[in-house]
């Protein structure tokens, strides 16, 4: 399994614990994050490119400040490029479906014809442009499943469409299991699993350890 995890929390190296642990799993994981990153300080950090314990870390270019959510543009051509030359089976992306680096993943995704999931974080309705409920719309139409950091965000996120595939589970501080669970999923379990199995073809998604619909195993 190849997967590219999009996401700015992981543009600091104290938040990749996760990844590590999943690449620990056999995940071949790439992180594209932003090229630079704040402290809780208020310090500027350039981010930097490699392998970390597993994880290749792709620095991409961003426009803005890096603590304006709402205004920070990733560069499109650079995250389209990552995303090319990795060839993953998976992306999974941790932005705001009304973002543009979610509104790119989930394009490249189509393009690449592979699953994309979509997890967010915001729990209590807020005012939107009109670009950008555009693009939160497009985006939870075009997920193939969807992660909420808590239930609150998980119901605003599909509330339209509560038939996806979809999660509630913290974006951080979850930690994977050590071994790779045995397949097939019993068959009570249904929707989606936290897991991973070597032989799981079907549709996937991602979160603290990689996702899938039971009934694929």
């Amino acid at each position: 399994m190849r997967a590219v995890v999009v996401s700015h929390l992981y543009a600091d190296p104290a938040n990749r614990a996760k990844l590590r642990a999943l690449a620990g799993l056999g995940v071949t994981l790439a992180a594209a994050v932003p090229d630079r990153w704040t402290t809780s300080e208020g310090v500027s950090q350039s981010t930097g490119a490699g392998d970390d314990g597993g994880v290749q870390v792709m620095p991409i270019p961003v426009n803005g400040s890096i603590t304006d959510r709402d205004g920070l543009q990733w560069s499109s051509k650079a995250l389209r490029r990552a995303l090319t030359d990795f060839k993953p089976d998976l992306i999974h992306l941790e932005e705001e479906p009304w973002s543009q680096p979610a509104a790119v993943g989930l394009r490249m995704a189509r393009r690449l014809g592979i699953p994309a999931v979509l997890a967010t974080a915001e729990s209590l309705p807020r005012s939107y442009t009109l670009g950008q409920r555009f693009r939160r719309e497009r985006s939870l139409r075009q997920a193939a499943g969807v992660i909420g950091s808590n239930n609150l965000a998980l119901a605003l996120a599909i509330k339209r469409r509560p038939t996806v595939p979809h999660l509630s589970l913290p974006l951080l501080g979850v930690t994977p299991p050590t071994v790779v669970p045995a397949c097939p999923i019993p068959a009570w379990q249904s929707g989606l699993w936290v897991g991973w199995c070597r032989n799981a073809v079907s549709t996937c998604c991602f979160g603290p350890v990689l996702v899938w619909q039971a009934s694929g195993c």
